[in-house]
């Protein structure tokens, strides 16, 4: 087990996929969250808000930590749910109202369109976002 998969409520691991942090892997992202909403079958309203989700957490992996590390997603189904977590080497941190400029708009936007969010500051480093939708 990895540190990013440590503690994770579990399921049908689908698959996972390691991808480069840049912006130009959000299409590749895009592309595998839409092959496993396929495959579980979700309608294309929740697989717009998952995909939604997952590349404002994607973005948020890319532009914000100090040391660039590559971003691992997992899709995983268990009982009524479809979860994508992605995990990247940096560390979490939320931005007060008074750092915030016009921008600072993923997080509310996640939590919006999953029906669930978590995060975790793992242990060995790096944070997991775990971005779920009900079947």
């Amino acid at each position: 087990m990895t540190a990013a998969e440590l503690g994770h409520a579990g399921g049908h691991l689908l698959a996972k996929e390691v991808f480069r942090a840049d912006h130009q892997s959000l299409v590749a992202i895009r592309a595998f969250v839409e092959k496993w909403t396929a495959k579980v079958d979700l309608d294309e309203e929740k697989t717009f808000r998952i995909k939604l989700a997952v590349t404002e957490a994607c973005a948020n992996a890319i532009e914000h930590p100090k040391d660039k590390s590559d971003i691992t997603l997992w899709a995983w189904s268990k009982e009524a749910r479809f979860t994508i977590d992605v995990w990247h080497g940096g560390e979490f941190h939320v931005k007060s109202g008074q750092s915030r400029t016009h921008r600072g708009m993923g997080l509310p936007l996640m939590v919006a369109s999953a029906d669930e969010v978590t995060f975790a500051c793992l242990p060995e480093g790096g944070t997991r976002v775990s971005l779920s939708v009900f079947l």
